[in-house]
């Protein structure tokens, strides 16, 4: 019975801190694009992410495209506003691992970046960051495993780039609202949907490329005060009745 009274408490505890991103969860692309779109708060976008059976990777992936024209549909983007939003700090998450293969038919290479963006309800940014370093992806060149960070030092405030603020790195990543992975040789960031209109849109480019097997990295879920505590009493409760058995 206290076995059961304890289990019950933490799950009440879990399920309150529950947010929409779980550490571990995986985007395996088997069906459909996992919530994956080709815009976010702006224009639709002809070319929108796709799951496809891949010739270079196990499986179905994401497939990204742009027709490099002018206008919606230009960009290789994708955006997450679901299960990739949420509290990335209490989840323990300090990257996002995931396998890439650029077309071979692309006549560039493609620059690739991640995003993060965090708005309060008047969708006034609270902070939006983008990855210093790009992933450099050839035509045809396949990537395993590839994470990119999310840690602060690993980002560029695009905010502070832009002479617009400065980013709240703990506020914004306890609270994502966005994830965008894109194409950006210049390390000028990117905008958030035509709300936004701060920043550099990223350049159109034909191109097309794969995504699978997109998950998380880091320590995992940090547990808040009250659940250690109640963790604590109740290992505190077992021990204290193996001694009285005893």
């Amino acid at each position: 019975m206290r076995h059961s009274a304890i289990a019950f408490a933490i799950g009440l505890l879990a399920a309150g801190q529950a947010g929409a991103i779980t550490f571990g969860q995986i985007d395996t692309f088997a069906t459909d694009a996992e919530n994956w779109q080709s815009s976010f708060m702006g224009a639709p976008n002809p070319n929108p992410p796709t799951s496809v059976m891949s010739d270079t990777l196990t499986g179905n992936a994401l497939e990204i495209t742009g027709n490099g024209e002018m206008g919606p549909g230009g960009r290789p983007t994708a955006f997450n506003a679901v299960q990739w939003s949420g509290d990335y700090l209490r989840e323990g998450v300090d990257g996002i691992q995931m396998d890439l293969a650029a077309a071979t038919a692309n006549s560039d290479p493609l620059s690739l970046r991640i995003l993060l963006g965090s708005f309060d309800s008047a969708f006034n940014p609270i902070g939006i960051y983008f990855s210093a370093d790009p992933l450099a992806l050839s035509p045809g060149e396949t990537v395993d495993d590839h994470v990119f960070s999310v840690a602060e030092t690993d980002l560029i405030d695009m905010l502070a780039l832009n002479r617009v603020g400065t980013s709240d790195y703990d506020a914004a990543l306890a609270a994502v609202l966005v994830l965008r992975i894109f194409h950006d040789p210049a390390g000028l960031g990117a905008r958030i949907g035509g709300m936004a209109g701060f920043g550099t849109p990223p350049p159109f480019l034909d191109a097309t490329y794969q995504i699978d097997n997109l998950t998380t990295t880091g320590a995992g879920p940090i547990p808040e005060p009250a659940t250690a505590l109640l963790i604590g009493v109740g290992l505190m409760g077992l021990a204290a009745q193996r001694r009285t058995r005893s």
